[in-house]
């Protein structure tokens, strides 16, 4: 048994916390947790595509990518190619998204500004 398995309430606590390290990079209240299945949620990207992902032992694996109104069908076809487990929510995230990927280094370019600033 694997700690996925052993604890899901555990999973689904980690989940909420590190997708709200990331909201200002998906859609705004679009994250959604399977109460039915542990590991298992689903979030909006900035691209308007909704994706069903799944926390693994290896990982985040996209399991869905679905077009919602106005999202470019490359988008889509971009993020379905994506089979494999991302290590990290962040690195999940960085390549399906462009939008995302803007804003979060914008956010890091920010930081590291107000570093360079104060010293």
């Amino acid at each position: 048994m694997s700690v996925l398995d052993s604890a899901p309430n555990f999973i689904d606590s980690e989940l909420a916390n590190c997708l709200k390290e990331y909201e200002y990079g998906i859609k705004q209240s679009s994250v959604t947790i399977s109460k039915t299945e542990p590991g298992l949620f689903e979030l909006v990207l900035l691209e308007n595509v909704q994706l069903g992902i799944r926390v693994t032992q290896h990982g985040f694996l996209i399991t869905k990518a679905t077009p919602l109104e106005d999202a470019a069908s490359a988008d889509v076809e971009r993020i379905k190619v994506l089979e494999k487990p991302f290590e990290t929510m962040e690195s999940l995230l960085l390549t399906s998204s462009p939008k995302f990927a803007e804003r979060f280094y914008q956010a890091l370019y920010a930081k590291l500004a107000a570093i360079d600033e104060s010293e």
